[in-house]
């Protein structure tokens, strides 16, 4: 099995894993002060950063940060332009 699909594999696990400790909390089947609600979304979270660690999603976050620079530059040249 290829290792991107491995990663994508937990990443959507760690997806689902969030989505069912919502609908326990809920549907009142679990308590927010249990341990497992805890426990279940700390699983969650590790799964959705194991999978972040994919090169591809690493390429995408660095294109968002790029966006974001040109958006703030942008929006700091146009605040300047209505304060003259």
């Amino acid at each position: 099995m290829n290792n991107a699909v491995v990663m994508d594999t937990l990443g959507w696990a760690g997806a689902v894993l969030y989505l069912i400790a919502y609908l326990l909390i809920s549907l009142k089947k679990l308590e927010g002060d249990s341990p497992a609600y805890p426990g279940m979304n700390i699983a969650a979270g590790i799964l959705l950063v194991i999978n972040i660690f994919l090169p591809a999603h690493l390429s995408l976050a660095r294109l968002e940060r790029g966006l974001d620079r040109h958006r703030t530059f942008y929006t700091r040249k146009k605040m300047d332009f209505k304060k003259c």
